[in-house]
């Protein structure tokens, strides 16, 4: 998977960037050739309800197992692919507890790979229900069962609690790795050289990556870095939007020849942060200013009438008051 993540104001160039890797991005995926391996599905008859009447095996669609006090098992047996990943794949995942229950928030299904009877994997689908105000309202879990040499034959999912599970399918998955390390060579053979992640104070901390890679053709460079709104790249000095690829990971088109690559990080809001609390600064400054303007004035004012004997303020304030009636006769 391939988008812009770049921000809105790359404009028409960011699309056209983003379209142009997008079909080099076709080019230089892993090709897979995962195999759907016919299951036979087991229930444990003793703790889900109505198991005589539940599917049979992985070809059915939309069923619902429900499973007594304590939880219960399915079990799919197959017949496994050597030298393969193996995975259980689950799509629309669903739970409701038992009725007049509120249920958890959170639900760990395990997951065991087995060859005979002994057990190669064991993995745990971590669902989250609409209880728990974190959900990303995820249903569909692809359960990797990791690379064996020799071939797994059944896996064992286990419904941990009472209560109804739905599916809109399960499926087997085995996908061969012959040809994954002549591939994976191949789009590892032009990579990032001369890094430097210019380390802040030997801290292991940094706000800028440098390198430089040559590519004999255009590519995809793929970058261990999450598409955050804090990077910004650029390619032989010419800021370059950051495309965001395999979901958590950062790319850039790279066009063909030898470049410069700089990355550079910014704290967003950082700016803007600055300016405002700048803002704030001068604003109590000159607060601070025009209130000891003021204080002094009226201190003085305060200091010139304690000055003045009682007698003679009395005095200078009677004749204030004469002199105002005068002024008043006269208009």
């Amino acid at each position: 998977d391939l988008e812009d993540a770049s921000v809105s104001s790359a404009g028409v160039q960011a699309a056209a960037q983003t379209a142009d890797a997008a079909a080099v991005w076709n080019g230089q995926q892993l090709t897979f050739s995962d195999v759907r391996v016919p299951a036979r599905i087991e229930y444990e008859s003793d703790l889900i309800v109505d198991a005589d009447k539940l599917p049979a095996d992985t070809a059915a669609k939309s069923f619902q197992v429900e499973a007594s006090e304590g939880g219960a098992h399915m079990t799919f047996r197959f017949s496994g692919l050597a030298g393969c990943e193996t995975a259980l794949y689950i799509r629309g995942l669903h739970y409701d507890p038992p009725a007049g229950r509120l249920g958890a928030s959170q639900i760990l299904m395990s997951v065991d790979g087995y060859t005979g009877e002994t057990r190669q994997a064991a993995r745990q689908i971590g669902y989250t229900t609409e209880r728990n105000p974190w959900t990303a309202g995820r249903s569909d879990y692809l359960v990797n069962l990791r690379y064996h040499e020799e071939a797994l034959d059944s896996i064992r999912l286990t419904l941990p609690g009472a209560g109804t599970y739905s599916f809109d399918s399960i499926e087997v998955v085995c996908q061969p790795m012959t040809d994954y390390p002549a591939q994976a060579a191949e789009l590892g053979r032009e990579v990032l050289t001369d890094l430097d992640i210019h380390e802040m104070g030997g801290s292991a901390a940094t706000d800028k990556i440098t390198g430089r890679i040559s590519v004999s053709e255009p590519r995809i460079l793929c970058l261990q870095i999450p598409p955050t709104s804090g990077w910004t790249a650029y390619v032989d000095g010419a800021r370059t939007p950051l495309l965001q690829a395999d979901t958590m990971f950062s790319a850039l088109l790279i066009p063909e020849g030898t470049h410069d690559i700089e990355l550079r990080y910014q704290t967003p809001g950082l700016r803007i942060g600055a300016v405002i609390s700048a803002g704030t600064l001068l604003l109590l400054l000159l607060f601070t200013i025009v209130y000891t303007i003021i204080s002094a004035v009226l201190s003085a004012g305060e200091r010139r009438l304690a000055a003045i004997p009682e007698g003679e303020y009395m005095k200078a304030e009677e004749q204030m008051h004469k002199e105002y009636e005068r002024e008043t006769e006269d208009e």
